[in-house]
């Protein structure tokens, strides 16, 4: 009689444990369904919300892109020091998205902008074997690639200039070829993104106009300096054209020996000159790698008016 109560009851016990195991499974089943709501039988498991993800400009005129690329088109600049909301995530290898100003979103060098309290990740990043997420890898970003027109470059100049000065009671003219340095980008002289153009040329020695004057050689130099305020207009992404004006500063210095018509003694005279004036030019600019070579037209404007042509060959930096 003992043994048939106990029966019994052991029976029950395992019944009752495996309906309670296929209600555990069945409850489980229903919350992991997609679009389950939690019930009196399952656990809802919220997702903590992510605080927005800020970044600092650390770069004055730091370019917005429509797309996370150096070569598509620049539509902003960022002032130095502004907050911005921006992505936690690295795209194309080199930019954050960022949050302009409500419904206006682009792309940002990831070295024109500093997170704050985020540490970035790589986009695309693959979980591994154990469904873990893999470690990031980090990658060296491309070198920044602005718009030909905010890019700064530096190089040298050959100029052929049809040089006037008012001299010894003449108004001689001349063609002479000037060697020099020419700079062209924004922020170089304003800050800002003013694009500007810096010339500095100079003539190694004196116009040959003062031998047929005096019958002797002269010796002396020629030096030409001006900052010309540069209007830019781009044609595609390798090709500008540019019209340029600014203060112009010549100064010259001539070793000339001059005749006395009754001893017919000669003596020797040094002519200094200092002029300031104004500088015009008209430009057109191509871009290849880091390398831009321009071709100007140039035009002075000082005690005497003279032009010339000049060609420069220059290195971004």
């Amino acid at each position: 009689m003992r043994l048939a109560v106990a029966f019994f009851l052991l029976l029950n016990w395992n019944e009752a444990g495996w309906a309670q195991a296929q209600a555990s499974a069945q409850a489980s089943a229903q919350a992991s369904k997609p679009g389950a709501k939690p019930g009196a039988n399952t656990v809802a498991k919220i997702a903590p919300k992510q605080a927005p993800n800020f970044g600092r400009v650390v770069n004055d005129g730091a370019a917005v892109y429509r797309d996370a690329s150096f070569d598509s088109e620049a539509f902003g600049y960022l002032e130095q020091g502004k907050l911005y909301n921006i992505s936690r995530n690295i795209y194309g290898g080199a930019f954050y998205r960022i949050l302009v100003k409500p419904g206006v979103i682009g792309y940002v060098a990831d070295s024109d902008i500093k997170p704050m309290g985020a540490k970035k990740t790589a986009e695309g990043t693959s979980a591994g074997k154990d469904g873990n997420k893999g470690d990031t890898e980090e990658k060296k970003p491309p070198r920044r690639k602005l718009p030909f027109q905010y890019t700064q470059y530096f190089g040298l100049e050959y100029a052929n200039i049809r040089h006037r000065e008012n001299t010894m009671g003449q108004r001689p003219s001349q063609s002479l070829g000037f060697f020099g340095l020419k700079i062209f980008g924004p922020n170089l002289f304003l800050e800002g993104l003013s694009v500007t153009e810096m010339n500095f040329l100079i003539y190694p020695n004196a116009p040959s106009y003062y031998k047929d004057t005096t019958g002797k050689d002269a010796a002396g130099w020629i030096f030409m300096a001006d900052i010309l305020f540069q209007m830019v207009t781009p044609h595609g992404k390798n090709t500008v054209t540019y019209f340029g004006f600014g203060p112009l500063l010549k100064y010259s210095k001539y070793d000339v020996e001059l005749q006395d018509a009754t001893t017919s003694s000669r003596t020797r005279y040094s002519l200094e000159d200092i002029n300031i004036g104004a500088a015009f030019n008209l430009g057109l600019g191509f871009r290849f790698n880091r390398f831009a070579l321009r071709a100007e037209y140039q035009f002075y404007w000082e005690q005497l008016n003279y032009s010339g042509f000049a060609i420069a060959l220059q290195r971004d930096f």
